[in-house]
């Protein structure tokens, strides 16, 4: 799996950069088939400070594409939310696959 890491007006660390590989580990155990992962991580242009970093975050398997988008108050917590969101679409994806392939 080859991973993107895209940061606008913010400064990815490598302790940044080995916490969002650990992330991408964790979805790589759920859906073994993804074949290219990115996420981009940029800082909101609102006023509010309450979640000012936004994390997009999109996995490609053979047929199907997964899209995923959540703000935090920094960079880990943005991440965290963004890679629980996307852990719930594989999970849905894989619970239809197994029923559309069981009822054959």
């Amino acid at each position: 799996m080859e991973i993107k890491i895209h940061a606008r007006d913010l400064e990815i660390t490598a302790r940044a950069e080995s916490y969002i590989q650990k992330k991408f580990d964790r979805l790589e155990r759920h859906l073994s088939q993804i074949s290219d992962a990115k996420i981009e991580v940029y800082r909101s242009s609102a006023r509010s400070q309450a979640n000012s970093v936004i994390a997009q975050m999109t996995l490609s398997t053979g047929k199907y594409t997964l899209r995923g988008q959540d703000s935090g108050v920094n960079l880990f917590a943005a991440v965290d939310a963004v890679t629980d969101v996307v852990d719930r679409q594989i999970r849905r994806l894989k619970g239809k696959v197994y029923r559309s392939s069981q009822s054959r």
